[in-house]
């Protein structure tokens, strides 16, 4: 799969299972191409998480190892960010034993992850594997690893991290009032949020306690743990996924405004998907809210297709093209 030319704000739409979430991971695993863990990060985070290397299989197409998924971008100056990643595998004995009619790649214990890294400084290598002691795992690499991920990972089941640690930082950084504030414009009966002992609270006009933020619906939260990923700023890009996931309608328009606000007053690129033709209706009424320009540089929306023999085709939508089709009910999820 190939997209050009993405915008500020790059929205993914299309049926289940036809890459819109593998743009973001494949995003992700390019932003940090020095660290191993992610890949296995991500099926953490798709809730397939275990202690061996045997699942990681699975990222790959039909979960064939002997396809290395390549990954390539380019930035505005035209440099080339790439990543190949492989996985280190032996013979299983036992499984070939118990049934010798078994493919060789059937009977391959997958023992590590190998990522060939290019960057416009250098090429290197990075390798995960379990130690000598089998009760943890072993890093090497041809260069010096760096700690920095330049994007940020939104799952679509609400993982967005941890709340409390989030809150504390942008309280350290001074940025409590943008929150409070992007709060507002959720549920203008709050008036404040505050961090405790044992969590998140929230203030609310004409109540005397304060309500835990646990205890303040799913919407709510996943609004929060959006609006404060994006004002923490460690990244420079933002990738999340099915967006509307918990929230209703209603706030849409409201989580695009503060969310297109915040990105661009700290410089991040904002990935998306979606189901919803509610979502792109309201990311058309923020925009003007904003008084933001809705050119090809600002936005871009794609429309996703796996067809029949496995290719993956991104259609991107001009923004005339999208405005006519939203007005017209044409499918272009």
């Amino acid at each position: 799969m190939r997209l050009e030319n993405l915008g500020h704000v790059n929205v993914f739409v299309g049926a289940n299972n036809v890459g819109k979430s593998s743009i973001l991971e494949a995003l992700f695993i390019l932003s940090g191409k020095q660290h191993p863990y992610l890949p296995s990060a991500l099926n953490f985070i798709r809730e397939a998480a275990r202690k061996d290397f045997d699942h990681l299989k699975y990222l790959f197409y039909n979960a064939d190892i002997e396809r290395h998924p390549v990954i390539s971008a380019y930035t505005t100056a035209q440099q080339q960010h790439r990543v190949e990643i492989s996985l280190m595998s032996e013979i299983d004995m036992e499984k070939q034993n118990i049934n010798a009619g078994l493919s060789s790649q059937e009977t391959r214990k997958i023992t590590g992850v190998h990522m060939f890294c290019k960057d416009p400084k250098q090429e290197f290598e990075v390798k995960l594997y379990p130690n000598k002691d089998g009760d943890g795992l072993a890093l090497h690499s041809t260069i010096r690893i760096m700690d920095e991920v330049i994007a940020s990972f939104l799952p679509s089941n609400g993982r967005e991290g941890d709340a409390d640690e989030m809150y504390s930082e942008l309280v350290k950084i001074n940025k409590k009032n943008e929150i409070v504030q992007a709060l507002k414009e959720f549920d203008d009966a709050v008036e404040d949020i505050d961090l405790l002992s044992d969590g998140l609270y929230l203030k609310y006009k004409d109540r005397d306690s304060l309500i835990p933020l646990s205890m303040a619906g799913d919407g709510i939260r996943r609004y929060l743990g959006i609006i404060m990923s994006a004002a923490i700023s460690r990244a420079n890009l933002l990738l999340i996924d099915e967006i509307e996931n918990g929230l209703h309608y209603s706030v849409y328009t409201k989580l695009w405004k503060a969310l297109i606000s915040i990105a661009q007053k700290n410089n991040i690129q904002l990935f998306v998907t979606t189901h919803n033709k509610e979502v792109l209706r309201s990311l058309y009424a923020a925009c003007s809210e904003l008084q933001l320009s809705l050119d090809e540089e600002a936005l871009k929306v794609y429309s996703l297709k796996l067809y029949e023999d496995g290719k993956h085709i991104a259609y991107p939508l001009s923004v005339k093209g999208l405005e006519g089709a939203l007005d017209n009910e044409v499918e272009i999820r």
